[in-house]
C-alpha cells in the first residue's frame, strides 16, 4: 500500500492564505514530497468528529481529494472516487499533547484500509516518523492527514473504510477516526 501523510501545527485550511513549506514555516511536518493541507473550502464533505477517546481530541475530520500536481486537498461533496484520484482523510486540531523535556511534541499517525465487509486490504504504522517531532503551537496538531493514491494501489470498484489512529507518543494517548469511500 502506498500511504502518505503530512501534518501542520499551524492553520492552513483558509483558502486565502498560502501553502507553507517546511523551510517558511518550523512548525510544518514534511514527509516524502508533502506540504501541509490547504483545503479550498470547509463547508462539503466535512463531518464533526466525536473521538475524545483516550485523552486526545478531534475537533472535525474532512474526507477529500487531492490535487494532481499540487499539495492542495479539496473536500468532497460524495464520498465517491475515480480510480486513479488520490483520496485523504484529514482530521483537525488534534490535542492536546504532551511535550518532551526538549519542548518538543512527539506523535506518529496509523493508517488501516479495510473492505466493506471488514475484510484487511492495507496498513501502514508510523507514517510520521520523525516529522512528528515538533514543537506544536497550543500542542495542537492542525490538519495531520493521510491519502491514499488510487493508482499506485489499484484498488478495484467498491466500498472501503480508511481508519486513521493519531498517538501521542509522549502521553501514551491516542484518538481514532475513520470513514468510508467508494472507488468507481
Amino acid at each position: 500500500m502506498n500511504f502518505v501523510s503530512g501534518c501542520s501545527g499551524k492553520d492552513t485550511t483558509t483558502a486565502d492564505k498560502p501553502a507553507t513549506n517546511s523551510k517558511e514555516n518550523p512548525n510544518s511536518v514534511k514527509t516524502e514530497k508533502n506540504t501541509p493541507v490547504k483545503p479550498e473550502t470547509t463547508k462539503p464533505g466535512n463531518t464533526e468528529a466525536s473521538n475524545k477517546s483516550a485523552g486526545l481530541t478531534i475537533e472535525k475530520t474532512i474526507l477529500g481529494k487531492k490535487v494532481k500536481g499540487s499539495e492542495k486537498i479539496n473536500p468532497v461533496s460524495s464520498p465517491v472516487f475515480k480510480q486513479g484520484e488520490t483520496v485523504a482523510f484529514v482530521l483537525y486540531n488534534v490535542g492536546k499533547f504532551k511535550k518532551g523535556s526538549d519542548g518538543k511534541n512527539k506523535f506518529d499517525l496509523d493508517m488501516e484500509l479495510k473492505e466493506a465487509n471488514g475484510k484487511p486490504v492495507g496498513a501502514k504504522k508510523g507514517l510520521l516518523g520523525e516529522g512528528g517531532h515538533i514543537a506544536l503551537p497550543n500542542d495542537i496538531a492542525q490538519t495531520p492527514y493521510a491519502s491514499l493514491d488510487t493508482s499506485v494501489t489499484k484498488l478495484k470498484p467498491g466500498t472501503y473504510t480508511m481508519q486513521l489512529t493519531i498517538r501521542d507518543l509522549i502521553g501514551g494517548s491516542s484518538a481514532t477516526e475513520s470513514t468510508n469511500f467508494t472507488i468507481q
